[in-house]
């Protein structure tokens, strides 16, 4: 059976890196390693090429993105893939705190850590603990319960059960909140819009049989309704909920670009 290794290592941040080589090679004490130091990454884009395979974004690197699959795990990088198969595995250091630390035959290592990860359940875990338990009984190892400060976190102000969520499973966006001065003004836009789009409809209708036809009343209505439909927007959705929508007053810079 595989030693048992100090869990507050180089591997606890959560990415791929390489079994641990001399002691001369790894990080001091207290440091961790960066984020893809000395990773064995590779073209293969292993469990990331199953479409049943669990992705789960990263709470850590914007960039990275774990698959776990039914056969092997996946670490999806920028510069490559780094994939341990279940079966092949030389060992799986279980985290009572439930990280789970894979290790290939190639000295590839994949961090399995629900709290680098979005949506990376207990549920998800116990699954993976079923397949490792069935196809690779020898490899895994039990460690010690890691110290709270050993266990890997994302950056200050990140928190996986709110941040970003996996492409698989998203929490539906809260409820948008409006004020009841808004509401009510809301309402009497619409009313506001419907009456002045008939006047307009039926101003321009009895000009068109009249002898002398005079659209200037009709054109006033319609660009009275056109205004009176973006103030209804605008209390709609307030201004801050649509940055992405460009004002009239912009058109010429984007057409300058």
């Amino acid at each position: 059976m595989p030693p048992q290794h100090d869990p507050s290592g180089p591997d606890a941040a959560g990415t791929a890196a390489p079994a641990p080589g001399p002691a001369a090679s790894r990080p001091a004490a207290g440091r961790r390693a960066p984020a893809s130091a000395g990773a064995r990454l590779s073209d293969e884009p292993g469990a990331a090429a199953d479409p049943a395979a669990a992705r789960h974004r990263s709470l850590a690197t914007v960039d990275d993105r774990l698959y776990v699959g039914d056969q092997a795990v996946t670490l999806a990088t920028p510069g490559g893939f780094a994939t341990v198969r279940y079966a092949e595995a030389a060992e799986v250091l279980a985290h009572p705190d439930g990280g789970r630390v894979l290790t290939g035959p190639d000295g590839v290592r994949v961090a399995v850590e629900p709290t680098l990860y979005a949506m990376l359940t207990p549920e998800r875990i116990a699954a993976l603990d079923a397949v490792l338990a069935a196809v690779a009984p020898r490899a895994a190892v039990r460690t010690a319960p890691r110290a709270p400060e050993a266990v890997p976190r994302p950056p200050a102000g990140e928190d996986p059960r709110t941040s970003a969520l996996s492409s698989r499973t998203r929490a539906p966006a809260p409820p948008r909140t409006r004020s009841r001065g808004r509401t009510v003004g809301l309402y009497l836009a619409c009313l506001a819009v419907a009456g002045a789009a008939l006047a307009a409809v039926r101003t321009t209708f009895d000009q068109l049989g009249a002898a002398h036809p005079h659209y200037t009343v009709a054109a006033m209505f319609w660009v009275l309704t056109a205004g009176l439909v973006v103030v209804a927007r605008d209390l709609r959705n307030p201004p801050k909920d649509r940055t992405h929508v460009p004002r009239w007053w912009e058109m010429g810079d984007h057409f300058r670009r």
